[in-house]
C-alpha cells in the first residue's frame, strides 16, 4: 500500500517539470512535448543466440510543468511510450515504457535548504533502469524482454554552518521489481563538507545501506568514506573518493574518482567507481567496478554530438546472491542533437553492448533517429 501510494503522489507531481536547468524567473512553467522515433534493433528479445531484429515505431507524449521562486521549488515530469514493432506485431504496447521524476526544494532560512527527490521508471528492458539518474544502484545485466519497474524517494536536508562549511544528511528508499522477485533498499547518509583553500573542497561522509527481498534475505552495509575535489585549474576538475565498506562482516572498498576537463568547444570526463548494487530479478547484492569515458562537442551552433564507452565488472557479494559467477558488460553510445528552431529538435542515437557472463554472450546494437516538438509556456 505504501508504494502504491507513493507512486499516487509521484505521478500526480509528474506533471509539474520544466526542462531548463538555467537560471529562470519566478514564476509557472509548462511545457507539452511530442516525440516521433523509429529505432532499429538487432536482438530485440536479447538473446545469446538467434538473435531477431526488428524496427520499433515509438510515440513518446510527455508533460513537464512546475512552480520555481526563490524559496520554494517544485519540479517534475511524465512521459510514456507507445510502441509499435513492425515484425513482432505481439509486442505492441502502451506505456510499457514509463519515466516520472519529481523535486521538491525549500529554503526557509538561506542556511538550509530541504529537499526531496523522488523517480519512478518502468521498462521491458531491465538494463535500462541501470542507466537512469536518480534510482538505486542497480547493476547492468540484461535479461530479455522482462517486465521492470524501479521507484526511488529521497529527502535530504543540508546545512551550512559557514561559508566554508556544510552538511547533509538523507535518506533513501527504493524499490526494484522484476521476474516476481522484489529488492528494497534503504539508505542513510551523513556528510560534512568543508571548502580547505580557493582550489580544494574535503568530504567525510557515512553510507549505511540494507538489503531486502521478498524471498526473506536481508544484508547489511556501512561505508566510511573520505574525499577530495581539487581544482586543478579554470577548466580541470579532480575528484577522489574512498573509504572502507564492511557488508555483513566481510570488508571491501567504496570508491569514486572522476576528472573533468572543459575545453572551448568540449566536455571530457573519465570515471571509476566500485560500490555495492542489485541486479534486476536477482536477490542478493553485486560489488560493481565501472570505468565511463565521455566526450562531448558542439562543432556547430546547435549541433551537439557526444560518445561514451564504458565497461563494467559486477561480482556477486552478499550471502543470499545467486550464483557465485561474474558479469562483464561493454557498452558504447553515441548520439548527436540538432536543434532546427526553438521548438523543434532532431536526434540520432546509437547504443552498442557486450554482456559476457562465464562465456555466455550477448551482443545488441540499437540505432534510434527521432523528432522532438517541445513548446515551453510561462503563466505568472
Amino acid at each position: 500500500m505504501t508504494r502504491v501510494l507513493l507512486f499516487g503522489a509521484l505521478v500526480v507531481c509528474g506533471l509539474v517539470w520544466p526542462t531548463s536547468g538555467r537560471a529562470q524567473p519566478a514564476g509557472y512553467y509548462l511545457t507539452p512535448s511530442l516525440t516521433l522515433s523509429s529505432s532499429f534493433d538487432d536482438n530485440v528479445f536479447v538473446t545469446s543466440a538467434h538473435r531477431e531484429a526488428d524496427v520499433i515505431f515509438r510515440l513518446t507524449p510527455g508533460m513537464s510543468a512546475g512552480y520555481r521562486s526563490l524559496p520554494f521549488t517544485i519540479l517534475g515530469n511524465y512521459a510514456f511510450d507507445v510502441e509499435n514493432y513492425a515484425v513482432h506485431h505481439d509486442l505492441d504496447n502502451v506505456g510499457d515504457r514509463q519515466l516520472g521524476s519529481v523535486e521538491l526544494r525549500y529554503l526557509p532560512h538561506t542556511r538550509l535548504t530541504l529537499a526531496v527527490n523522488a523517480v519512478y521508471a518502468r521498462t521491458n528492458h531491465p538494463v535500462e533502469l541501470s542507466r537512469q539518474p536518480g534510482l538505486q544502484p542497480i547493476a547492468r545485466a540484461e535479461r530479455g524482454l522482462e517486465e521492470s519497474t524501479a521507484f526511488t524517494v529521497s529527502p535530504s536536508v543540508t546545512y551550512r554552518f559557514a561559508p566554508s562549511w556544510s552538511a547533509t544528511g538523507g535518506y533513501s528508499y527504493a524499490v526494484l521489481e522484476a521476474g516476481g522477485t522484489s529488492t528494497t533498499l534503504q539508505e542513510v547518509n551523513l556528510a560534512v563538507s568543508r571548502r580547505l583553500t580557493a582550489m580544494d573542497t574535503g568530504l567525510l561522509k557515512y553510507i549505511g545501506r540494507r538489503f531486502e527481498d521478498d524471498t526473506g534475505a536481508e544484508e547489511t552495509s556501512h561505508t566510511i568514506v573520505a574525499g577530495w575535489t581539487r581544482r586543478l585549474s579554470a577548466f580541470t576538475t579532480v575528484t577522489v573518493q574512498a573509504g572502507p565498506r564492511l557488508h555483513d562482516d566481510k570488508a571491501d572498498a567504496e570508491v569514486l574518482a572522476s576528472v573533468q576537463h572543459r575545453l572551448k568547444s568540449a566536455d571530457l570526463s573519465f570515471s571509476y567507481a566500485r560500490t555495492e548494487a542489485v541486479t534486476v530479478g536477482e536477490s542478493g547484492t553485486v560489488v560493481t567496478d565501472t570505468l565511463t569515458g565521455q566526450a562531448s562537442f558542439r562543432p556547430l551552433q546547435y549541433l551537439q554530438v557526444s560518445i561514451g564507452p564504458s565497461v563494467q565488472r559486477s561480482s556477486p557479494e552478499g550471502k543470499s546472491s545467486r550464483g557465485e559467477e561474474t558479469t562483464y558488460y561493454y557498452s558504447i553510445g553515441a548520439g548527436a542533437s540538432y536543434r532546427i528552431n526553438t521548438w523543434l529538435t532532431a536526434r540520432a542515437v546509437y547504443s552498442g553492448s557486450l554482456q559476457d557472463t562465464a562465456g555466455r554472450q550477448i551482443l545488441r546494437n540499437v540505432l534510434s533517429i527521432g523528432l522532438t516538438a517541445a513548446y515551453p509556456i510561462r503563466t505568472d
